[in-house]
């Protein structure tokens, strides 16, 4: 039997089942895949829908009529161009299309309901669905995997950037200070002539011998306006390495600032280059490097290792904006340990690595040769090469516990003849005589240093407080005259200092200090007498800081007899000086 065309349908059919069907399983939604070239049917067959008791009128608009109905098909990919319209459709045309199904609906003509249309369509239906939700399901892991994916290329992208960040350029710095320092120093006492002829005089340098009041007011006591210039190259090729080139420059060669007549007078903003004034002389130029997480080493052709590698800083006075006036008083109570010699350098420092906070262990070891650019293996006076009989060397260690406002250390120094103990009396600070060539003597000192330094780490108006204590042994040539006066004669001397440094004082920025102590003097004589040496030193300042980069330092200093044992017997002579540092930083 022809099925009757019905024009609305065949022009509506999708939209038309899709809510045919909704209607018939009871409002639950149903998706129907394809409009003639797909189908969601496994292999690919047509698929036909039906339902009975439908009402529908023809095109010639007769009475609607009832009866099992052809809603609509939805053609396999093979099938899509040969389905012929609905209107044409007959029992026959369905046979071909689904010969099994055809069969057993024709038979008996049985009509079948919306509910068994609705159950034959979602079987009909079942594998497409599930395909599909298979489909769903690997999608959704993609998108998932694209997603972790994503945010882990993002991760890597980061890490990259810091990675690219962090990338250390070789570089160098250039830190410039400059220090204006006008002053004047007053010589005063009771003795009015030179050291008196007969007492042994003759062992008696003659700047020492000739060094009273009125001839030092004479010849160092006037007002002077000195500079010292410090070119500071810093280069790093790893952001934990530094390569460090000093330049200096000054003025003070004629100046008493610069230790005239009396070594303690020195100020440590003070240069007198060996060439003369005004010219450029470089006094720094090392290496250092880390060695692991808790070793530093250091290498130079000009280098100072008992301030620069050494493994504590063992006083506080002094740190910036106000360094010490004196040069006596940067030298931690003990100048013949800490003596700043100066020279070809190699060492190395070790720094227990602790949580911030807690205290740490440390240790460091150097070697100096002064007269490393000396190639004459036999020049006693004017030393000679590295590591050689006159190389004027020294080894220098040390060890000691530092933490949070404290450090404790003790440092030992071993020195080869014909070098000095930095500062002291002019009696005490007299280089060692070596013993002559071809004796086979050696003279040499062994000096030692204790210090300790405490500073407050919450209330600023506390001062910090520092000690140092030192003593040296020297081992002479007996080869060579002993008498008196002469520097062959010291067998022990000693030095001390004490410190108070306020880092915050009278606002932030600024600082006070004030130190007292004695520099090295002679304590016991080779020949059995009691030494007549001695000398107290004492300074104060206040460092008021104009800006980041201005610093004015008015300061005053006293010795009381800095000429030690060759002050005339019974006599007295002093010295009171004042300066104000201007220190320039950029």
């Amino acid at each position: 039997m022809a099925l009757p065309a019905n024009p609305w349908i065949a022009r509506n059919r999708y939209r038309w089942v899709r809510s045919e069907v909704s209607a018939a399983i009871g409002g639950r939604p149903r998706r129907i895949l394809g409009c003639g070239g797909g189908s969601p049917v496994a292999g690919g067959g047509a698929l036909i829908l039906l339902f009975s008791s439908l009402t529908w009128a023809d095109a010639a608009g007769a009475a609607p009529q009832s009866g099992p109905v052809v809603l609509g098909e939805v053609p396999g990919p093979a099938a899509a161009s040969s389905v012929p319209a609905v209107g044409d459709l007959d029992w026959a045309t369905l046979a071909r299309y689904d010969d099994g199904w055809a069969r057993r609906e024709t038979a008996g003509r049985a009509d079948i309901g919306r509910m068994g249309a609705a159950e034959r369509l979602d079987a009909a239906l079942e594998p497409g669905l599930q395909a599909t939700a298979e489909q769903r399901r690997e999608l959704e892991a993609s998108q998932t995997g694209l997603q972790e994916f994503g945010i882990r290329a993002d991760r890597l992208n980061a890490a990259l950037n810091a990675l690219e960040a962090t990338r250390f350029s070789p570089t160098t710095r250039l830190v410039v200070s400059t220090y204006f320092t006008p002053g004047a120093t007053h010589f005063g006492g009771t003795q009015n002539a030179p050291y008196p002829v007969g007492l042994d005089a003759a062992a008696i340098p003659a700047r020492s011998r000739n060094a009273y009041p009125a001839a030092n007011n004479a010849n160092w006591g006037a007002t002077v306006m000195n500079y010292e210039v410090h070119l500071n190259l810093l280069t790093s090729f790893t952001g934990k390495d530094l390569l460090y080139t000093r330049l200096n420059s000054g003025n003070a060669n004629r100046s008493a600032f610069e230790g005239n007549p009396y070594n303690l007078l020195t100020l440590d903003k003070s240069t007198a280059p060996r060439a003369g004034a005004n010219v450029l002389d470089a006094t720094r130029l090392y290496y250092r490097f880390p060695i692991g997480a808790e070793v530093t080493a250091l290498v130079g052709a000009v280098a100072r290792p008992t301030h620069e590698i050494t493994a504590l800083r063992p006083w506080f006075y002094g740190a910036e904006p106000g360094p010490p006036i004196l040069d006596f008083f940067t030298l931690n109570g003990a100048p013949g340990t800490y003596n700043k010699a100066t020279g070809a350098a190699v060492g190395a420092q070790w720094k227990q690595a602790v949580a911030e906070g807690r205290p740490y262990l440390a240790a460091s070891a150097s070697y100096v040769a002064p007269s490393s650019d000396a190639a004459n293996t036999t020049d006693g006076d004017l030393g000679a090469g590295i590591a050689g009989r006159y190389s004027r060397g020294s080894l220098f260690g040390q060890v000691g516990i530092g933490g949070p406002g404290y450090v404790v250390a003790a440092a030992w120094r071993y020195g080869q003849c014909g070098l000095n103990f930095r500062r002291g009396t002019q009696f005490a600070n007299q280089r060692q005589p070596c013993a002559p060539t071809g004796s086979g003597e050696t003279a040499f000192s062994n000096n030692v240093a204790l210090t300790a330094a405490w500073q407050p780490t919450s209330v600023r108006w506390l001062p910090s407080i520092n000690l140092g204590w030192g003593a040296s042994f020297l081992q002479q040539a007996s080869a060579l005259p002993v008498s008196t006066n002469s520097a062959t004669n010291i067998a022990e001397s000693q030095s001390w200092s004490a410190a108070l440094f306020w880092s915050h004082l009278l606002g932030s920025g600024h600082a006070a200090g004030f130190a007292v102590g004695q520099p090295t003097f002679v304590t016991r004589l080779r020949d059995g007498h009691t030494p007549q040496d001695g000398n107290v030193a004492w300074e104060a300042w206040t460092a008021l800081r104009m800006s980041d980069h201005i610093t004015l330092t008015p300061s005053i200093f006293y010795l009381s007899r800095p000429n030690g044992q060759y002050t005339a017997p019974g006599k007295t002579s002093h010295a009171l000086g004042a300066v104000l540092i201007a220190h320039f930083r950029f």
